[in-house]
């Protein structure tokens, strides 16, 4: 049997009446993704089996950075397992 470990980090992630009671400045109201779209999307992906799972804007920045590491290890990954 194959176990993952999943980390959930969700920044930015409130519903409006959260980040208003707290005072949360109105600049900062066009990277919130509201708690209940976070959760939909994060459930997808775990149902999926999606090996990473990004949503709000930490997409643009996964896309940015991580996707060519990501595609590189799995090459290392495949040339490793026909050796």
């Amino acid at each position: 049997m194959l176990a993952s470990v999943v980390s959930l980090i969700a920044l930015f992630v409130t519903t409006p009446p959260e980040a208003f009671a707290f005072g949360a400045m109105e600049k900062l109201s066009k990277y919130w993704m509201p708690l209940d779209q976070y959760i939909e999307l994060t459930m997808e992906g775990l149902q999926n089996g999606d090996s990473h799972i990004t949503a709000g804007t930490g997409v643009n920045a996964f896309n940015q950075f991580e996707t060519e590491k990501v595609e590189f290890a799995q090459k290392i990954s495949k040339t490793l397992k026909s050796i």
